[in-house]
């Protein structure tokens, strides 16, 4: 009934959208119905479909994954450090899979366009789910999920290109935060159907239903996903094809050139990119620490952490829902200094949760960070506006493959830091204030992006002084 609501929704679109610039909504990226004179497609359809694929995600992998790792290593004899290093090997392997294939699927759909792209990627996810259902050792289990990897856009590349395709720059912060809106709503109901799956009926109940929400996304995305990449806009695609000569190695090379390439013309893409790595390597190492901690030090199970995971969703909605519209008006045009301020917090956020005693300190330190989920999507707003509408694609596969690479390196620190502190003794969330200090990092990064710029304009302005033999004093100054 949601879907065909959806499209009757899509079908009355530009009259509600209107309706809703009106009445002053203020969020002007498009929602129901085609923005900029019925040139851009409505994003509506794209948030439901990520809706529902983070809804299968979340079943699949929070906490089933974790939690049928960590029961297939104690049958076949692995102690709960050399289980961690075990996971965050596996995990790794993931993203290092990612990290090669995003840029590449990413590029493909600026070929192709976006929805036969998002269908591909979706139906690989559907077979892993199904697969996960029937693995019954660690190394099946470990094998499936690590080959899934090749076949996935890892951290949401080809949603957020849709996005800058369909959405003026100026207004994607809210067009992403609406999106992760999606993703906290995935979040509130996965882990817990999960959870409440693999209590009843074991961890292969919650696979199979992930895999049958899947079915109903590919149905959904075939039938209703309009395609927001137009052909006149795939220019570049034929171009970087050529130049890797059909060969993937050579794709790749010419990806990371163009990429080295945007970072030369906008400086402070490098310093935001810099910051959304640094983030990602502490969200690996908190992923990969969070649930041996929560067995540990709060003797979680799986109905527990697929509740306080639903919440952390929840407080994702609220954030991205509610709190970033808010921020972004109060602080407009000092958007790199939101991103600061909640790259901060949620360091200390973190920080505070590897100390919290019981259940209800968890609940009360992730209620005062409400707001700390905003930085990732405030720098990534940011960094859409380094990059032309031609090189959405790319930039958004490139930014997905350096998220992939971050979290590779958090999830081998974080596994290896939790071992270490089983090992000696200490309490296993410990190894969170390595996290924290990451997000630490993403600030001063982020910090150092305005300086970045304005250096590259002096010196854009110094250069013809000196070339054309003006004077070399006043360049000095300008510098």
């Amino acid at each position: 009934p949601l879907i065909v609501l959806v499209g009757l929704l899509g079908s009355k679109g530009p009259h509600l959208a209107s309706l809703m610039e009106a009445a002053g909504d203020g969020l002007d990226a498009p929602l129901l119905g085609a923005g900029a004179a019925g040139k851009r497609k409505p994003l509506l359809p794209l948030y439901l479909m990520t809706m529902l694929s983070a809804t299968a995600f979340c079943i699949a992998r929070l906490p089933a994954l974790s939690l049928r790792f960590q029961d297939l290593a104690k049958e076949e004899g692995f102690d709960t450090a050399a289980t961690a290093i075990a996971f965050g090997q596996m995990t790794a392997l993931r993203s290092i899979l990612e990290f090669v294939c995003t840029p590449l699927i990413a590029a493909w759909s600026d070929r192709i366009g976006r929805r036969p792209a998002i269908f591909f990627c979706l139906s690989a996810f559907c077979v892993e789910c199904t697969l996960l259902a029937g693995a019954r050792s660690l190394l099946a289990l470990a094998s499936i999920h690590v080959l899934g990897g090749l076949f996935s856009d890892g951290n949401g590349a080809l949603e957020h290109s849709c996005i800058a395709d369909a959405t003026p720059p100026a207004q994607r912060a809210v067009a992403f935060g609406r999106l992760l809106t999606c993703v906290g709503c995935a979040m509130v109901m996965g882990p817990m159907i999960g959870g409440e799956l693999a209590s009843r009926w074991g961890h292969e109940a919650s696979f199979l239903f992930a895999a049958a929400v899947l079915v109903v996304t590919l149905g959904y995305t075939a039938l209703l996903l309009p395609e927001y990449l137009p052909l006149e806009r795939r220019a570049l695609a034929p171009q970087r094809a050529a130049a890797g000569n059909g060969d993937g190695a050579g794709q790749t090379r010419q990806l990371l050139r163009e990429l080295q390439s945007l970072t030369r013309k906008s400086p402070q893409l490098a310093w935001y990119l810099a910051a959304m790595g640094f983030a990602n390597v502490g969200m690996g190492a908190y992923g990969s620490v969070q649930p041996f901690w929560a067995r540990e030090e709060l003797g979680w199970a799986a109905r527990d952490l697929g509740r306080y995971m639903s919440f952390t969703g929840l407080i994702v909605i609220v954030a991205q829902g509610g709190l970033l519209p808010l921020l972004r008006n109060m602080v407009k045009g000092q958007e790199g200094r939101l991103a600061q301020c909640c790259f901060l917090l949620n360091a200390v956020k973190v920080a505070a949760l590897g100390f919290a005693p019981n259940t209800a300190s968890v609940y009360a330190i992730s209620v005062a960070g409400v707001a700390s989920s905003c930085g990732g999507t405030v720098t990534r707003s940011l960094t859409s506006r380094c990059a032309s509408e031609q090189q959405q694609g790319l930039l958004a596969g490139g930014i997905s493959a350096l998220l992939a690479a971050a979290q590779t390196l958090g999830a081998l620190v974080g596994s290896q830091a939790l071992a270490a502190a089983l090992r000696r003794g200490f309490p296993s969330g410990a190894p969170l204030q390595l996290s924290a200090v990451c997000f630490a990092l993403a600030a001063l990064c982020v910090a150092r992006a305005p300086a970045a710029a304005r250096a590259a304009k002096y010196e854009e302005a110094a250069k013809p002084l000196e070339e054309g033999g003006g004077d070399v004093h006043e360049a000095a100054k300008i510098r």
